[in-house]
């Protein structure tokens, strides 16, 4: 029974003890307010603790956000199966602005077959960078996901797609041809 008691009491204390923090708190602010600016009415007060809360609140959440951001990249990195698809996502998402604007020459590229095409874009004028200046980097989206290939041809292989938006093409590889926006 004293335990039962005890146990209530504890409770108790656990949902009062923040609001009573809080009213404490905005007790000391709005006497330091006071103390602080004598002369001024008690409206000037009132906007004093309304600042100073929303400026804890806000460098709290700041500092805790900052905290926990950190804790955990700390404890991911440490988890290979984790860490690896985390920053491959991170990467994606990192250049998913810059690939959109990139996707604005959409091409057709030879396929297995003779007759057979794909649908890409070019992502950059060429492959300068990894030492093929005569090769053009053409990225091939797959359906039903955001992934793709990467692929690198010569610019002669290349059939550009005039008149059709770069939009309208990605809707169309994505959806996996099913969608047809001209209709």
């Amino acid at each position: 029974m004293v335990r039962r008691g005890v146990r209530y009491f504890l409770r108790g204390l656990l949902f009062l003890l923040p609001i009573l923090g809080l009213v404490w708190i905005i007790d000391a602010v709005a006497t330091f307010g006071s103390k602080l600016f004598p002369d001024l009415p008690s409206l000037v007060g009132a906007l004093f603790i309304i600042l100073f809360v929303t400026g804890v609140g806000y460098g709290g959440s700041r500092l805790l956000a900052f905290f926990l951001r950190s804790r955990l990249t700390k404890t991911v990195e440490r988890i290979p199966l984790l860490s690896l698809p985390i920053k491959a996502m991170g990467a994606f998402y990192k250049m998913g602005v810059r690939a959109m604007i990139a996707f604005d020459q959409p091409v057709l590229v030879p396929g297995n077959g003779p007759e057979e095409r794909r649908i890409g874009f070019i992502v950059r004028v060429n492959a300068r960078s990894i030492g093929k200046a005569e090769y053009v980097p053409v990225y091939l989206p797959t359906p039903f996901s955001f992934w793709g290939d990467l692929i690198l041809l010569p610019r002669e292989a290349l059939e550009p797609l005039a008149g059709v938006s770069r939009d309208e093409i990605l809707d169309f590889l994505i959806s996996g041809g099913i969608s047809d926006t001209k209709e």
